[in-house]
């Protein structure tokens, strides 16, 4: 069930997993509406939330995926008379502070997992949260204690509207010993920069956010939310490992040209196992242009362009593959607005 006071909600489940304290958040065009700080009215009904503002209106529902573990269905709609612009929508920020107990409340040995790991370049494996350094996510985060055995995830739940970051700030606690853990949920809604229009009366939903909480083994339970993420999207997972060559982690990062990776596909024939071939950052001419959806090779760095260099992966017994940056842009993409409306829900 759900419930709030005087901007502040949380949940709780019949088998006992319990949040409080959650803000939530959205950036608009030209300005932030915030549960704490702005005039607005939180209204529940058993499972569903509904945070009214004075031009949206957030909706929140809360559904039970078993034990501890809940799944919240999210939308924003226009309530105003005029056309809106959404940017971000920060649907659960943690506000727990220093004197917090249950389950933000971590030892300073928790280990944090996030995705990609090379989001905090030169790390290999899972953070140790010794510092008040922030970790961030993309599509899901997640935890375990080893003093207590007990772990959390957070992630996707089904196509969201947009990119989903999650991030976490270690804080001291005053146990010794301990760390209070806030945490944030956002949907980045930006289409080239503006954000998604809105019009009157008219509802974008977000997509459905995960949170689970187990004792035991971290890895069993993150197999649990793969199944549950492949049930709730209708596809199935493989049992195989794909086996692959990425120009990034090869050491070329943004630098890599068509003769780099023409030397290390030679190279390959050496060996079999190897699916797939991807072609990372850098083959591109700006990443500026990646918001209009199809990007343009850097025919100096690659001059038989992308579709040719993949019939020769082909010809190599390879599958190819690509890195893209869809919906983000850089300083000098000047065609980012532009590009970018027509193909993100605008």
């Amino acid at each position: 069930m759900i419930r709030s006071e005087r901007g502040i909600w949380g949940f709780e489940t019949q088998r006992g997993f319990r949040v409080d304290q959650i803000v939530s958040s959205v950036q608009l065009e030209n300005r932030v509406l915030h549960t704490r700080y702005s005039n607005c009215s939180l209204r529940v009904k058993e499972n569903r939330l509904r945070i009214v503002f004075d031009s949206v209106e957030l909706i929140v529902e809360m559904s039970s995926a078993g034990g501890a573990h809940v799944v919240l269905d999210c939308a924003i709609k226009n309530v105003s008379p005029a056309d809106v612009r959404v940017r971000d929508v920060g649907i659960m920020d943690y506000q727990g502070d220093w004197s917090v107990e249950g389950l933000a409340k971590v030892s300073k040995d928790t280990l944090v997992y996030t995705y990609p790991a090379e989001r905090c370049y030169g790390s290999i494996g899972p953070h140790v949260i010794e510092r008040n350094n922030p970790l961030a996510s993309h599509w899901f985060l997640s935890m375990h204690d080893p003093a207590s055995e007990r772990n959390l995830v957070w992630g996707i739940f089904d196509a969201p509207a947009g990119l989903v970051r999650f991030t976490i700030v270690p804080m001291q606690s005053q146990a010794h010993g301990y760390r209070v853990l806030r945490w944030k949920c956002t949907i980045d809604c930006h289409s080239g920069g503006r954000g998604v229009r809105l019009p009157s009366g008219s509802t974008l939903r977000l997509g459905k956010l995960y949170m689970g909480s187990w004792k035991g083994n971290h890895y069993r339970g993150m197999a649990r939310f793969a199944d549950a993420l492949a049930h709730s999207i209708q596809r199935t997972l493989p049992f195989r490992n794909i086996s692959g060559w990425c120009s990034w982690y090869a050491g070329y990062r943004d630098q890599v040209t068509e003769e780099d990776c023409m030397a290390n596909l030679e190279a390959m024939r050496e060996y079999s196992g190897i699916a797939c071939f991807q072609v990372d950052d850098g083959w591109m001419k700006d990443t500026g242009e990646a918001a209009r959806i199809v990007h343009e090779a850097d025919l100096d760095k690659f001059p038989s362009g992308m579709e040719g260099f993949a019939e020769t992966i082909r010809r190599n017994r390879r599958m190819p593959g690509i890195w893209v940056r869809p919906f983000r842009s850089s300083a000098s993409g000047i065609h980012t607005t532009a590009g970018a409306i027509q193909h993100c829900l605008d």
